[in-house]
């Protein structure tokens, strides 16, 4: 191949490469710079407690030969694939497995980001839109302060990014004509239920439903087309759940067997509703401070309210739903709908605030099962920004002559602003008001001054070009200015540097397990490190891992008996919960059970928490020859908690009636092997007499016990944790999880992803085949 053919050809890609992806790989880089050169990580709130955990964790177990099922190191145990926003299962994520996780889990975070404004790009040019309007609808969406102010929230923006991708799709399938497979929709299904926010996933589901009726009503299809259009889309979403049943199963059982199987609670589900107050927000997104600049004092915190998409593209959506009133605009354009969205989503979001949320927590399901009713707010934003898009188109389209309106424009805005700047010099109200306010007078300023420019374009052709770059700049600088510092980084030697205090802590706790209070966690939490109001919460972040803050005590080696995440195994919530309200000498015996060899205290006159070690008396695995049997989960809770239960002498069981066998004559010898197979604990057993081998392991659906190699019942023990029975004289026991959830899921997967390539290939096959000679393109005579 020769240079001239390389060069036509590249000239020939680059043609067809939009150029509004170059603006906003251009603003991304301007926003991550640091993040994407590696000179600082994503570390605060969750990159820190969990995902960098989940991901570590699940590498190491990778490469050392064993599948990440299970988690060991927290909370006496919990799954680790079967969680959901673990995602493990979500092919980006597999960078992770190549790339050091702290940096790629920046580089993630980036992707996605450009991925959800290249796909509002892509449908907003499906739509009819110009160049002008797709690239300020990209990065109004790419920059919001929805995603950049959760950009820490990982599984939230990917799940985000790929909203636009799935309309895009549902589109494409209300204008397909034929079949009823959508591939291109069962893809994307398919990847934003993997990325790991199912809430997010399941609120695009509804949105994509709204979107695929209005469309094929409003182009008019006929009833048998528009009944193939709903057909596609449960054919998609069905699809697309058994391509992802080996992450979905698991995850649906983790579910049922959490702490929140039963729904979440009223309070805990209306928490983090969008407070009135934040409508200004729109306008001036630091209306009430900012964390970034450390002087937030709004309601509750900043990232759950944020929806700001610029003031440039807030304008442009006014002006497009002005246009429609007016019967201007883009004929086919979902005007009504995104409208609709507008208002469904505005009145949802505010959850406690009007009385619609609770009506249908209390009534319609799955309304119950999600925190947060602001995250519904997405639906706003996106319905913004697609406005915005066709603002854009009807005002490069619009023919002007008057330079009256941008005069006014300017003229009120520079009222604004110099009120702004009289207000700050008065000091009489909130400091975060007159700069707020005087930011947004001088964006409207410089709005007015772009319209001059555009109505100048007509009589001077020099600025035909000069001024949609402008209106691009603008929109780029607004948002890169208010998202600027919104994405907390660090050093990566928060992740790598060794700890001296934790080494000294895993030394003495000698492999059991360390404990954190709730109360203590979360005054270290929220009082000392991750505020609302500042992303500055302390002078040195090495002291989130000094005090060894869940969950980031395995970077130590320490397993911890905590586990910070929204869903863990509903018997183990309860059992720390019932904990944490008994007095010290009872709790102390119940975290001994609970293999714990230190707690966290903080006295009160000190400034911070300190260590209490328990002594020897903690263990993982031991043997009584006694058992209490127990009728149901309630009795058994009870007998645990009761002062005069003692562990080492006897278990409770579940289910049954009164007791069995005797106290030890000798006390059994009991030793766990060391294994790198999170999957397995083998337990060498020595009893004098029948009794029970007690595992202080959270007991699991999948999880099964072999004696000396034949499986035998795993008994529910001392309400949490698993049990077997073990005959006098020595044995190897041996506790196994394989769900079946996954290995069903998993022959489903491939079972369909083969099915689905074999259907493909037929198809392409029979369409070549029915293909006849006269189809062939002619051949040029020379």
């Amino acid at each position: 191949m020769t240079p001239s053919v390389v060069w036509v050809r590249m000239k020939n890609f680059f043609s067809r490469v939009d150029p509004a992806y170059g603006v906003l790989i251009g603003a991304l880089l301007v926003l991550l710079w640091p993040v994407l050169a590696g000179v600082r990580d994503i570390f605060w709130g969750l990159p820190l407690l969990q995902f960098y955990p989940w991901h570590e964790i699940a590498k190491q177990i990778l490469f050392s030969g064993h599948l990440p099922l299970w988690n060991p190191l927290f909370g006496m145990g919990a799954p680790l694939l079967a969680n959901a926003q673990s995602a493990l299962l979500y092919p980006p994520n597999w960078l992770l497995l190549i790339l050091p996780v702290d940096y790629g889990q920046g580089l993630l975070l980036a992707g996605h980001l450009l991925w959800a404004g290249i796909g509002m790009v892509k449908l907003s040019r499906k739509l009819g839109i110009g160049f002008l309007g797709r690239t300020v609808a990209g990065l109004a969406f790419m920059l919001s302060g929805y995603l950049a102010a959760r950009a820490w929230f990982l599984t939230i923006n990917a799940s985000i990014a790929w909203l636009p991708w799935i309309i895009l799709a549902g589109e494409e399938a209300v204008r397909q004509r034929k079949g009823i497979l959508a591939w291109p929709l069962t893809a994307a299904l398919c990847l934003q239920w993997l990325a790991g926010h199912w809430q997010t996933a399941w609120y695009t589901w509804l949105i994509l439903l709204g979107w695929m009726a209005v469309r094929a009503v409003s182009m008019r299809l006929p009833g048998r087309q528009i009944l193939l259009t709903g057909v596609r889309l449960f054919a998609a979403s069905g699809l697309a759940f058994a391509l992802g049943a080996a992450q979905f199963l698991p995850t649906v059982e983790y579910w049922w067997a959490s702490q929140r199987a039963a729904g979440a609670e009223i309070a805990s589900a209306l928490t983090y509703s969008f407070w009135p107050w934040h409508w200004l927000t729109l306008i001036a997104p630091n209306f009430f401070g900012n964390p970034a600049h450390g002087d937030y004092w709004g309601y509750a915190n900043y990232w759950e309210d944020a929806i700001y998409i610029g003031l440039l593209p807030l304008s442009l959506s006014v002006t497009a739903v002005i246009g429609r009133i007016r019967r201007r605009g883009i004929s086919d354009f979902p005007y009504g709908y995104l409208l609709a969205l507008l208002g469904l989503t505005a009145v949802l979001g505010m959850g406690n605030w009007t009385p619609v949320f609770l009506f249908l927590f209390q009534h319609v399901p799955t309304f119950n099962l999600f925190q947060a009713p602001a995250r519904i707010m997405v639906g706003l934003v996106f319905a913004l920004c697609l406005l915005a898009a066709a603002g854009a188109e009807g005002w490069a389209r619009a023919q002007e002559t008057s330079r009256r309106g941008p005069a006014n424009l300017g003229v009120i805005a520079a009222a604004v602003t110099i009120g702004g700047i009289g207000a700050a010099s008065l000091k009489v109200i909130h400091s975060t008001f007159p700069l707020s306010i005087i930011v947004a007078g001088t964006l409207g300023i410089l709005i007015a001054l772009v319209w001059w420019l555009k109505i100048e374009s007509q009589n001077r052709p020099g600025l035909v070009r000069i001024w949609p770059a402008a209106a691009v700049a603008l929109v780029a600088l607004d948002l890169l200015f208010t998202d600027a510092g919104l994405l907390p980084v660090t050093s990566p030697d928060l992740y790598r540097m060794a700890n001296p205090a934790g080494a000294e802590i895993a030394a003495k706790l000698n492999g059991s397990r360390l404990f954190m209070p709730e109360d203590i966690r979360y005054r270290l939490m929220y009082s000392r490190a991750f505020l609302f109001r500042t992303f500055s919460g302390i002078a040195d972040w090495m002291d989130v891992r000094r005090w060894e803050l869940p969950n980031t005590a395995w970077m130590d080696g320490i397993s911890s008996a905590n586990n910070f995440d929204s869903f863990v195994p509903g018997r183990y919530a309860a059992l720390i919960e019932s904990a944490e309200t008994l007095p010290d000498s009872q709790r102390v015996r119940i975290l001994g059970m609970m293999d714990v060899g230190a707690v966290w205290e903080w006295p009160a006159s000190a400034d911070s928490p300190s260590l209490r070690y328990l002594g020897d008396g903690a263990a993982r695995a031991w043997g009584v020859c006694r058992a209490r049997w127990m009728i149901n989960p309630e009795d058994a809770r009870a007998a645990v908690i009761d002062p005069a239960f003692d562990p080492r002498q006897a278990v409770i069981v579940e289910t049954g009636r009164g007791e069995e066998g005797a106290a030890c004559l000798s006390e059994p010898k009991v030793a766990l092997e060391p294994s790198n197979d999170p999957n397995l604990v083998r337990v060498d057993a020595n009893f004098t007499q029948d009794g029970f081998l007690v595992l202080a392991d959270v007991n699991y659906p999948g999880w099964s016990a072999f004696l000396d190699g034949t499986r035998v019942p795993l008994l529910q023990a001392d309400y949490a944790f698993r049990a077997v029975r073990v005959p006098a004289g020595e044995h190897i026991v041996e506790f196994r999880f394989a769900p079946l959830s996954f290995s069903g899921g998993l022959i489903l997967s491939v079972g369909m992803f083969l099915a689905l390539i074999a259907v493909g290939w037929y198809g392409r096959l029979r369409k070549s085949g029915n293909r006849s000679p006269d189809d062939e393109p002619a051949i040029p005579e020379k």
